[in-house]
């Protein structure tokens, strides 16, 4: 009974990160325990998402420096691990949510044990446009579709690619801001 009251452990995200996280072979070509030496500008950015005072990161960065796997994925793990709440993930179409979802996050999600602790015992709830864990929900979404964004209330909203997905869909700016009102 006293660990299911347990609080958090009181460490940093990015000490979280480096603790909890490991890379699968599948989807990196470093696979193990994520190190930070590797990418060592994303450790002020882990702890920034920490940060009681800090309510929007954006991140500009080129392709492939390690902002989704080290830092929107372990993002999402440490908050269903520590701190669940409703979250929503957002990326530029339904085909690359898809695909994030199982070959990207999925993945991720299994190898990282105090993620697999927050699993149900329903299979059904861990498909790839929504899983639910045992004391929140995540759901990943298509930037295509504005109705599947606003539907839902959000503690955490995550959006990758946000270029992406105001040029391959009729989203615009102003519409990705209405997101923001579901948070």
């Amino acid at each position: 009974l006293m660990r299911a009251y347990k609080p958090p452990e009181k460490i940093s995200v990015d000490v979280w990160v480096e603790k909890n996280i490991v890379l699968s072979e599948i989807t990196s070509c470093e696979s193990g325990p994520l190190r930070l030496s590797r990418t060592p500008y994303m450790r002020g950015i882990l702890q920034a998402f920490g940060s009681i005072y800090i309510e929007h990161i954006v991140l500009v960065a080129g392709r492939q420096v390690g902002k989704s796997q080290s830092f929107l994925y372990s993002c999402l793990s440490y908050v269903i691990a520590e701190d669940p709440g409703p979250a929503l993930f957002v990326i530029s179409t339904k085909e690359l949510a898809k695909y994030t979802s199982a070959n990207r996050l999925q993945p991720q999600f299994l190898l990282c044990k105090a993620v697999r602790e927050k699993l149900t015992s329903d299979q059904d709830d861990f498909t790839n446009m929504e899983m639910r864990f045992k004391d929140m929900v995540l759901s990943i979404v298509g930037g295509g579709s504005l109705s599947q964004m606003i539907s839902r209330p959000v503690r955490y909203l995550f959006r990758d690619e946000i270029d992406e997905i105001i040029s391959t869909s009729n989203i615009n700016a102003d519409l990705l801001k209405a997101v923001e009102e579901t948070t």
